[in-house]
């Protein structure tokens, strides 16, 4: 099959946990982080609504010029998950933690995507939440797809030390999801694969 990444645009807010990091507080946007104004996008919206998006007092809170933006990446996806099941291969994408979170950060609207599996990066310490968070996402994402593809709960392995790795694997089964993904995969110590080889 044929795995996307990075399938968005870029981060208009950043998850919490991430503030630190980059030395910013994005408690919401700020023209600065907002994508996409360039002049393909302006003129294709102006085209469906008459109105340039820069004509706003405030673009960031007009619910057209959002979803124009989800819909284009939506497009996206459908193009090209056509040509790779056109292949007889199959289509699966890493998104955003929840339908909301990747709505509001970056544009992706997810659940509406034509794939055979999503893998949400739910990443509990970038959005300073606690390990039993990973099942309250997992669960939102599987409740919004309502069963037209599978999801694989993506978890952080760097910041799952010991037993929280199985808490963590045991919070994403409980949240209804059809399984687990790792990432990354050569951050995975000798330990971590004995322990995630015998989860029940």
């Amino acid at each position: 099959g044929i795995h996307l990444d990075y399938i968005r645009f870029l981060d208009v807010i950043l998850p919490k946990g991430l503030y630190k990091k980059y030395g910013l507080v994005q408690d919401r946007e700020y023209p600065q982080f907002d994508y996409c104004y360039c002049p393909v996008c302006r003129e294709a919206f102006q085209s469906q609504t008459g109105f340039d998006p820069m004509s706003l007092p405030d673009p960031s809170q007009n619910e057209a010029w959002r979803k124009f933006r989800e819909d284009a990446i939506t497009a996206l996806v459908r193009r090209a998950s056509q040509k790779i099941k056109n292949a007889g291969k199959l289509a699966s994408a890493a998104v955003f933690a929840t339908p909301e979170l990747a709505r509001k950060l970056v544009r992706q609207d997810w659940p509406q995507w034509p794939l055979d599996a999503v893998f949400p990066m739910i990443y509990h310490n970038a959005y300073a939440e606690g390990i039993p968070w990973i099942r309250t996402a997992t669960r939102e994402g599987v409740e919004a797809l309502h069963g037209r593809m599978k999801l694989y709960s993506g978890v952080f392995v760097p910041k799952l030390p010991g037993a929280e790795l199985k808490q963590a694997i045991l919070e994403a089964v409980s949240g209804g999801g059809d399984g687990v993904s790792f990432f990354p995969v050569e951050g995975i110590e000798t330990d971590q694969w004995a322990l995630i080889k015998g989860t029940k």
